[in-house]
């Protein structure tokens, strides 16, 4: 099955709070031009990367209650816990994310120029529309008879 629903990235995906969705964005992406100077950016291209967005925005009541007492109150989604940084403060945040090999999150905000700015995509890029990622079912059933036995 092929997913074409392309979505404007002004078009927030539907994501439950406290949670997170990964999905495959495409990018208008500019590579730093080293040989030109620290300024100089390269010709833009598309390309196509993998982001999740974060639905971890507390309300007053909430961001109250994590201040006071370093946890979200019990009647609260319970994955908000999970989105707090280095500091113990909780992001708070709704919107694009990356991931880095450590597991730590960065989030991504396009500035005034509508680029978000460097990290560890290797330039800046600007967002212009998502795709959701669609994963298949598995374990998957299969007849061990219906097996190629040509690479045997």
């Amino acid at each position: 099955m092929i997913n074409q629903n392309w979505k404007a990235i002004s078009e927030l995906p539907g994501i439950k709070r406290g949670k997170e969705a990964d999905f495959w964005v495409a990018v208008l992406m500019e590579r730093r031009d080293y040989t030109k100077g620290p300024e100089h950016y390269q010709q833009a291209t598309e390309c196509v990367i993998k982001l999740s967005y974060l639905n971890a925005e507390l309300t007053d009541a909430e961001l109250d209650y994590w201040e006071e007492n370093g946890c979200i109150p019990d009647e609260s989604p319970s994955d908000l816990d999970d989105w707090q940084n280095e500091d113990g403060e909780h992001s708070n945040y709704t919107g694009w994310i990356s991931h880095d090999d450590d597991g730590r999150y960065y989030i991504i905000k396009p500035g005034e120029n509508g680029y978000v700015p460097e990290g560890a995509f290797g330039g800046r890029f600007r967002m212009l529309a998502w795709l959701e990622i669609i994963r298949p079912d598995f374990p998957i059933q299969f007849n061990a008879d219906d097996l190629d036995s040509s690479h045997e």
